[in-house]
């Protein structure tokens, strides 16, 4: 797994840590998982995968998936080096046949936008267990100060680390990917 930030990305964001490091490093780390299941897996850095599809009849358009592409390194069909053109993260060939697309991809270093999440998440997870000592409880829904109280709301669809759904889905079409459909079998 992949870690996108390290306490000192959350301690120079403001947070004020209540725990140990390495308890804050593995919460940090459970952020980074849970956005990567919003996100698919994220290379950091970039490295070397091989993917096979079967593809059908004719010449036809296939969908590289690994994102980001940094580069295809060999595309054989069944076991025989064929030209290809590429356009983007899409591949030109002939089928049919297995398609085994060896690529390059990922990023050189973690994305400063999953960094940041990263650090929002466990930042409220590590507010969380300062305040109640429990990863999560819901949200809070008001605050008196006479008799100091406060109220929490729980969320059925929310555990402990809460992304907003505009966010998740902006963090899946940005860095989504994965295999997908490329074509109907002929």
């Amino acid at each position: 797994m992949t870690t996108f930030a390290m306490v000192s990305d959350l301690t120079d964001r403001g947070a004020v840590l209540s725990v140990d490091d390495s308890v804050a490093q593995v919460i940090l780390d459970d952020a980074a998982a849970h956005l990567q299941g919003i996100t698919g897996p994220i290379a950091v850095p970039a490295e070397q995968s091989s993917v096979s599809i079967f593809i059908g009849r004719g010449v036809q358009w296939v969908r590289v998936p690994m994102r980001p592409l940094v580069s295809i390194d060999s595309v054989t069909l069944d076991g025989t080096a064929v030209d290809y053109r590429r356009v983007d993260d899409s591949i030109r060939v002939c089928g049919p046949g297995e398609l085994v697309i060896k690529a390059t991809h990922g990023y050189g270093e973690v994305p400063t936008e999953l960094v940041s999440w990263t650090c929002v998440i466990a930042s409220q997870v590590l507010g969380m267990l300062k305040e109640l000592g429990t990863l999560g409880a819901g949200e809070v829904s008001s605050i008196g100060i006479d008799d100091y109280r406060k109220a929490f709301k729980q969320l059925a669809d929310r555990g402990a680390f809460a992304v907003p759904q505009a966010a998740a889905d902006s963090l899946a079409a940005r860095y989504g990917g994965g295999v997908a459909t490329t074509g109907v079998l002929r």
